[in-house]
């Protein structure tokens, strides 16, 4: 093959791995893929309640809540939590049960613990004013790479690229049509050169909608990541919230032990064996559930 130099502002559509560099082919220029995804997103937006704010608090809750979990599930739960929790500090301070209770329905606590810890180490650290920058954001709790550069993209229209299941679908069907095992790593160095830099934040809202409304039926999963999904019923997770649900709502959000075990031995039939003491295990390892003198409290 040979090696095509790339132009900044004039991308075309499929690309080809080679020894020698990035082969890029097809009729779609940049500009036309940009204005195409930006015309069709002026009419079809998502009206969503973190898109309507630049505080960057709130939008690492809605980040933050949003890792694993459903749109239509978090929206209720944003604006709840926000309510009780209407700020950094508010949040820094807050009883760990407080958080936990409402934290209830979404699921996966562990990312509440971690949204909490984050807001105190900023509050500590840099004296309540939320970092903007991506490297100092990666690395706290409950934050990768994704999640950071969402922040920076999101609360200060930083032009950063990141990728996640609904672009990875837009990405795949604009350039890479018939190669679903394109790697992140080329998805990545295409989003760059596709980057609208005027508006990062409506670009990448934007892709988000285009994918998930446009192009649901397509996967958007990872090449190579062949697991299959566990089903909630019957799982770890869902005996976690379970044990959780159990606790936040008994006297003085306390249970013994032999009580925890009795109730859990009576639905015994809907787990597999041993998970009732896996779950407790994996609560305890995550800092949610503490076994004090033979209780257990959140």
């Amino acid at each position: 093959m040979i090696q095509i130099k790339i132009e900044l502002n004039f991308v075309q559509c499929q690309i080809l791995i080679c020894r020698v560099g990035i082969l890029f082919l097809g009729l779609l220029t940049i500009p036309e893929f940009q204005e195409f995804i930006l015309n069709w997103y002026s009419n079809k937006a998502r009206r969503l309640p973190w898109r309507m704010t630049f505080d960057p608090y709130s939008i690492l809750v809605s980040e933050i809540m949003l890792q694993q979990t459903q749109v239509t599930r978090v929206i209720p739960k944003y604006c709840e939590f926000l309510s009780k929790f209407p700020s950094l500090d508010v949040l820094s301070f807050a009883r760990q049960s407080t958080i936990l209770e409402t934290w209830q329905g979404l699921g996966y606590w562990k990312r509440a613990l971690n949204l909490q810890a984050t807001c105190l180490q900023i509050y500590k650290n840099y004296n309540g004013k939320f970092p903007s920058k991506q490297s100092i954001l990666e690395g706290m709790p409950g934050i990768g790479p994704y999640t950071s550069a969402a922040i920076t993209c999101f609360a200060f229209n930083t032009p950063v690229v990141f990728i996640d299941t609904n672009i990875r679908k837009v990405y795949r069907h604009f350039f890479f049509s018939g190669n679903p095992d394109i790697s992140d790593e080329i998805l990545l160095a295409m989003a760059q050169k596709a980057l609208w830099h005027q508006d990062p934040r409506s670009w990448h809202y934007a892709l988000f909608d285009y994918g998930s409304i446009v192009l649901r039926k397509k996967s958007g999963k990872i090449p190579g990541n062949l697991s299959k999904t566990v089903p909630y019923k019957g799982s770890i997770r869902q005996l976690r919230s379970k044990i959780i649900d159990l606790i936040l709502n008994s006297s003085n959000q306390r249970i013994s032990r032999i009580t925890l075990y009795q109730i859990l031995d009576g639905m015994r039939s809907d787990y597999i064996e041993g998970a009732p003491q896996k779950a407790v295990s994996s609560l305890i390892k995550d800092d949610i559930l503490k076994d004090i003198e033979g209780n257990y409290l959140i």
